[in-house]
């Protein structure tokens, strides 16, 4: 019986791993991805106990079949999705995960959206209201939710290097004293895949930050930090 199903929000791909005694150690894994003949999708494929199927985690009717008999899902949206898109094609995953039988949804939500988060000052706008919105819909027709709240991604980083290397600037919302503190995306999958495979943090909400401010946090950054940081990278690749 399948028991466990995971949405790669990078790629669309869900994954379903097999019931087994040691869930940390599935022994079959199905990959649901909108495109089977991607290359990434062919090396999932390729793997140990992989088996690859066609659908997309924005059309909730087509992961029906996904959904049977599966115990634990684990969802990332697209965070390029508008917010009111994120609502619904959101709560459409949990109704047919609750009509298949689901009893869990693990899903990658965002730091300081309500009150259940350490610390929360206000809602985060459209994006920050829809995970809200997504996880009160979860809660409201009976299944048990997780939600993974990490900060900002080291990948943010990235933004338009091109962009930045031809006009030499670079702008930030944070201004000249907020600072904020960066995780990776490492930290987040092996929370992620934890709370998925494990029960201890069933119906948790997990904030995912590292130490504070003035306790030797190296990755706490403001937009003057951000600035030197993409001038260096900069310089290196103009050599």
């Amino acid at each position: 019986m399948l028991n466990e199903l995971t949405d790669c929000e990078r790629d669309g791909e869900l994954r379903l791993v097999r019931d087994s005694k040691d869930a940390s150690a599935p022994s079959e894994i199905r990959v649901i991805t909108r495109d089977v003949n991607s290359s990434k999708a062919r090396a999932l494929g390729g793997l140990p106990g992989v088996k690859l199927f066609e659908a997309d985690s924005c059309n909730p009717s087509s992961l029906v079949e996904a959904f049977r008999d599966v115990q634990r899902v684990f969802v990332a949206l697209p965070q390029a999705l508008p917010a009111e898109q994120m609502v619904s094609v959101g709560n459409g995953i949990a109704d047919v995960a609750k009509a298949c039988g689901v009893k869990l949804i693990v899903r990658i939500s965002s730091l300081g959206i309500d009150s259940m988060s350490t610390p929360f000052l206000e809602d985060q706008g459209p994006l920050g209201n829809s995970h809200v919105a997504c996880e009160e819909h979860i809660k409201s027709i009976g299944l048990i939710v997780t939600s993974i709240r990490p900060t900002s991604f080291f990948t943010n980083f990235n933004y338009d290097l091109p962009g930045i290397l031809q006009h030499s600037r670079f702008s930030s919302p944070l201004g000249k004293s907020a600072k904020v503190n960066w995780i990776s995306l490492t930290d987040i999958g092996n929370v992620s895949a934890r709370a998925l495979t494990h029960h201890e943090w069933d119906g948790k909400v997990l904030d995912i930050t590292g130490p504070a401010v003035g306790e030797g946090c190296e990755n706490c950054l403001g937009a003057v930090d951000m600035q030197n940081l993409l001038t260096e990278v900069a310089e290196e690749m103009r050599g």
